[in-house]
């Protein structure tokens, strides 16, 4: 499997290297098998340090992905990104992803009302027919 690293994780991963004196494992332990191989004590002893509980994983995992269709990211990206199979199990996403949907619904607006003559003035539709003006929808009061 190939993880992209952001370089964060990178700098992270260096410090670790620095701070091994030697040892080859990126999270050494004093186990037989010298490395972490079940982080659940682990991840207690963060959630624990951090003052947190009843937090998953799985739950930074959808935090990221989250967060990738806030900044608009595709969600074939998303879905890559995360390694999902499925385009179908992306789609969660989606409902957080409104930005690029209310900036092409905007810019599709705008070329329709300047196509047509229509504007706003004081949150009233006003279409320019030539030299007459017409109100065409009045501002509930």
């Amino acid at each position: 499997m190939v993880v992209p690293l952001v370089p964060a994780a990178v700098a992270i991963l260096k410090a670790r290297l620095q701070a091994a004196a030697g040892n080859s494992w990126v999270f050494p332990t004093r186990s037989r098998t010298g490395h972490l191989t079940e982080p659940k004590a682990a991840w207690k002893r963060i959630l624990k340090r951090a003052g947190l509980s009843h937090l998953r994983p799985h739950d930074l995992r959808r935090s990221l992905g989250s967060w990738q269709a806030m900044g608009g990211t595709s969600l074939p990206i998303i879905g890559k990104s995360l390694r999902h199979t499925q385009a179908q199990t992306t789609m969660i996403y989606a409902r957080l992803q409104l930005d690029s949907i209310r900036d092409s619904v905007t810019a599709a607006t705008t070329a329709i009302m300047e196509a047509g003559n229509i504007s706003l003035v004081d949150g009233n539709v006003v279409i320019d027919a030539g030299s007459v003006k017409l109100l065409k929808h009045e501002q509930a009061g």
